[in-house]
């Protein structure tokens, strides 16, 4: 790879993966990202000897590719997209391929080994002891595998500061639905019901307190949350999950709070997955190798949440850079968008249909079952979009308005009066939210089993409880008591420690500041030193993200303590809302206290390599919060420790910020070819307009602490308008989607295909497609077909690794969302630069794509002495149960009709029905397969594509 061009690095290429539900498509997915994967590894350092030809595909691209490297850092998925992403979660921490997945889907996938064997009759197939146990054992081994191969030179480079971010979400479903108090304007008690469920992983080493929840200690949570994930339902029976709560609180984020580990021959099923899980239930005291009524039980993501673009909008924003970066969203999605149906033409006869008792019955299904779509989703990255737009036009405002930094400070103090208005205001907005919702805002359930006898009511909605008066009233107290506060203060500067969100903003614009500075400039040493500048901002903002978190869960736990239960009615709430506002903000901030020195060292940017006094220190902050919180919680505690120098640590914190903005205004662009290459791109120039106004109200800060803390706050002043936009990722997301409906180049060279592709769809059939259905093997049965053969699900892999690389080569060359290539260049032919204008740039992007397509279909062939013949007759995709069959697909699916009788007998309590019933569905689900013969193809017009 070029990391520079003319002494400037590259950017990166950040990937966010949404991987669309449905198990259906599960071996189709894992293709596709085995082809990411390779692009991936290409530009890893890890992985500099990897001789694998996808890998050196990619590798040579990247030499002439606008980006350094590609960089998978978040991934979100349900059912299918959640099986899929655990196990590339782990290939990313700790270095094995996906490709080597495929002998598992070879191996382990077919419908005969995962069939229910015994009672109990549950589902179709076992999914504990032939999927939870086999992905369990299969991921210890890559793990293993990976570990043994990264040797010498290679394994010295694999610590946490060589394994980038990382953070990895899978929804689930709670078939048991967690109850909870909601309000009522009278009084009512009133109840409803949450199934919405999500495991959250996330590896950073360098964070200000690191999360490694993908470590081998932890492959057993992963392994359940795949198969909780992806438990489809009827088809493997539902999952359960054990996640604990603690006795008392215990703050360490993520997999390393986790419970009590059970003996029995499976203990990996009953994981703790206590700060993985979003839920949690009941001590672990008591808890064995079997279903414990507070465990839970989850099934298929994709239930409530198949498309979790949101998910993985969330947390695009979080993850950090040392460097430029491109940010996309690759929404993997096998069968592509959806086609507009044909309409009727009998005006009379759809005038009937629509009156008819059908078409009513048809409507009601409608309105109840909503398929799947990403509309809400896309709408959601818009949003996120148009609000970085809008700020920067704004800021584009504001800094017309004045040129002198001493113009823009008098401004900030001019607008002090509405700015607390308004900061009170949405403060006590964002409160109230956490209180009624507080699980849904913290995204997570750190709290220990209550001690007061309310039970997990009081963390899940403890607004829920108090009476109607005082809910209405709060929002008003909280205003006016924030106002009040934050009137107290006596200068401009005082206004940055009210609370931790003028904190927040400030990590945020200083970000900015840094974003605009490596893109402009034209100093490869500036950019290096801004990129670490970058770095340090991120974990300075993980460092105040987690002060936030631990009072957040201090409002939670405060206002819990204020439901009187001792007459056995409802909450009475506090007896004086303005007292009890004023006395839980002293004992927040009295959780910001800390010694001087270990408050310093959590805000220095740590050395290189392990730290023990900084471990020490992370634990002792952890220690100290979880104390004070269990204080606020009602136990009885130790009082405060006492500190011999102590310290708010906000202080520190904004110290540090003060340092790194020196460095940032000495190191902003100055030279004439910064600024031509600033106003060349408008989207760039918007971005050094709005970063400027922040660089002029910074511009020459003087050594004096407080004259920075006062330009912090006239930011904050002048800027928080900004902040009722939403929150915003710093840079646009582009979209794009990856399906079965991609470009095959030179589709014709696979003639059988090509010629049963057009004759379901000329509109969809030309020289660069084939449709989906005629690529993807066993479509029947809702596409699990595919699981009936071995022979189907290689052919579905491979084509997911054709699929993928349209995408993956618009990309790695820069070609925009319209699809048209910016500068590219074919990498036989360098220059050093962008094509010249001989080159047929459209033809080099498709002769690219075929190169790689034509590789990985000559793996899918086989070896073959003659490839294009073999590709020209390649029709695994239309062969059918029927068509030609086959005596052993029959078989398996008459043994399959009679476990599903017995399934159907155990559900209607019917054991005897299931004995009787069991030889007939057999026989009539074996005769539904029964072998046809004749060419596969044959039977287009009776083919369904894949769901």
């Amino acid at each position: 790879m070029q990391p520079q061009v003319d002494g400037v690095r590259k950017p990166e290429l950040r990937l966010a993966l949404a991987l669309r539900g449905g198990v259906s498509l599960a071996v189709w997915m894992g293709g596709a990202c085995a082809e990411i994967d390779a692009l991936r590894r290409a530009g890893d350092p890890r992985h500099a000897g990897d001789d694998d030809p996808a890998v050196a595909f990619w590798r040579a691209l990247l030499e002439d590719s606008p980006y350094s490297r590609v960089v998978v850092d978040v991934m979100a998925g349900a059912s299918a997209g959640g099986l899929n992403g655990a196990v590339f979660g782990a290939a990313i921490r700790h270095g094995f391929s996906m490709a080597d997945l495929l002998d598992v889907w070879r191996d382990v996938a077919a419908i005969d080994d995962l069939r229910r064997p015994r009672k109990p009759w549950r589902s179709l197939f076992d999914g504990d002891e032939r999927f939870l146990d086999v992905i369990h054992a299969r991921l210890g081994e890559l793990v293993g595998s990976a570990a043994d191969d990264l040797t010498g030179a290679r394994r010295r480079t694999t610590g946490d500061s060589e394994v980038h971010a990382l953070d990895l979400q899978l929804t689930a479903t709670l078939v048991e639905p967690i109850s909870q108090p909601t309000t009522s304007p009278v009084d009512e008690a009133l109840r409803s019901n949450r199934s919405a469920a999500r495991f959250h992983f996330r590896h950073d080493g360098a964070a200000a307190f690191p999360r490694a929840d993908l470590e081998r200690d932890g492959l057993a949570r992963l392994a359940v949350a795949a198969r909780s994930s992806a438990s489809f339902p009827l088809a493997f029976e539902s999952a359960a999950v054990r996640s604990t709560r603690p006795e008392r609180f215990e703050l360490a984020p993520g997999a390393g709070s986790g419970g009590v580990a059970v003996g029995g021959r499976h203990p990996h099923r009953w994981a703790d997955c206590r700060g993985i899980f979003s839920e949690g239930r009941g001590l672990p005291v008591g808890r064995t190798d079997a279903l414990h009524d507070d465990d839970f039980v989850v099934a298929d993501g994709g239930i409530l949440d198949n498309i979790p673009i949101g998910r993985a909008l969330e947390a695009v924003r979080r993850m950090p850079a040392s460097g430029p970066t491109r940010r996309v969203l690759v929404y993997m999605h096998p069968t592509g968008p959806a086609s507009a149906g044909a309409e009727r033409s009998d005006a009379a006869s759809l005038d009937r249909d629509r009156r008819g008792p059908m078409a009513m019955v048809h409507g009601l299904i409608s309105s109840r079952l909503q398929g799947e779509s990403i509309d809400d989703d896309l709408d959601r990255l818009e949003e996120v979009n148009r609000n970085l737009r809008l700020r920067r036009q704004a800021r584009r405002a504001a800094a017309s308005r004045s040129e002198d930094t001493g113009d823009l400070i008098a401004s900030a103090r001019g607008q002090i009066d509405a700015y607390l208005e308004q900061r009170a205001t949405v403060d006590a907005d964002e409160v109230r939210a956490l209180l009624r919702n507080p699980l849904g805002v913290l995204g997570e359930d750190p709290f220990p089993v209550d001690p007061t006898g309310w039970g997990d009511d009081r963390w899940r909605a403890p607004l829920a409880l108090w009476p109607a008066h005082h809910r209405i009233a709060l929002d008003e107290e909280l205003r006016i008591t924030f106002r009040g506060r934050l009137d107290e203060r006596p200068d401009l500067a005082s206004l940055l420690t009210g609370g931790l969100g003028p904190l927040t903003r400030t990590v945020d614009l200083l970000t900015e500041l840094a974003l605009a500075t490596e893109a402009i400039t034209g100093d490869g040493e500036v950019q290096a030193r801004v990129g670490r500048i970058k770095a340090e901002l991120y974990r300075i903002g993980g460092l105040v993200g987690e002060l936030d978190r631990v009072r957040r869960i201090g409002w939670v736990t405060v206002a819990g303590c204020l439901i009187d239960d001792r007459s056995g009615r409802r909450g009475a709430g506090p007896s004086s809302l303005d007292r009890w506002i004023a006395d839980a903000l002293d004992d927040l901030n009295g959780l910001l206290q800390f010694e001087r020195s270990e408050a310093e060292s959590l805000c220095r940017e740590p050395e290189a390599g392990p730290n023990a006094d900084l471990q020490r220190v992370r634990r002792t902050f952890w220690d100290r919060s979880a104390s004070g919180l269990q204080r606020l919680a009602g136990s009885s505690e130790p009082a405060r420790a006492s500190f011999a120098d102590p310290v708010d640590l906000r202080e520190p914190v904004i110290a540090a910020l003060g340092r790194l903005a020196t460095e940032l205004v000495e190191r902003w662009p100055t030279h004439r070819a910064d600024a031509q290459r600033a106003s060349a791109d408008p989207s760039r120039a918007d971005v050094v307009i709005g970063a400027d106004l922040i660089r002029r109200v910074l511009t020459a800060p003087a050594p004096d602490p407080a004259d920075l803390r006062e330009r912090f706050a006239a930011l904050e002043v002048l800027l928080v308008r900004e902040h009722l936009l939403g929150a915003s990722v710093g840079v646009e997301v582009s979209f794009v989607r990856m399906s079965a409906a991609a470009e095959t180049v030179d589709a014709e060279r696979f003639a059988r295909l090509h010629e049963v592709s057009g004759r379901l769809s000329a509109d969809h059939t030309d020289a660069h497609h084939l449709l989906p259905e005629v690529k993807l093997a066993g479509n029947e049965l809702s596409n699990f077909a595919a699981f009936l053969d071995e022979r189907w699900r290689t052919n579905d892999w491979y084509w997911g690794r054709i699929d993928a690389v349209p995408t993956l080569v618009d990309l790695v060359l820069g070609v925009d969302r319209t699809g048209t290539p910016a500068g590219i260049h074919h990498p036989s032919e360098r220059t050093g630069g962008a094509a010249t204008p001989t080159v047929d740039q459209d033809a080099v992007r498709r002769d690219l794509i075929r190169r790689r397509q034509d590789q990985v279909a000559a793996v899918m062939v086989g070896d073959h002495h003659d490839l294009a013949g073999a590709l020209r007759d390649w029709d695994v995709g239309l062969e059918t149960l029927t068509v030609p069959g086959a005596p052993t697909t029959r078989r398996s699916l008459t043994k399959l009709g009679r476990v599903g009788a017995k399934v159907l007998g155990t559900a209607a309590r019917r054991p005897r029905l299931a004995w009787v019933l069991q030889f007939p569905a057999g026989w009539v689900v074996g005769r539904f397969a029964r072998p046809r013969g004749g060419r596969p193809g044959s039977d287009v017009a009776g083919r369904s594509g894949p769901s």
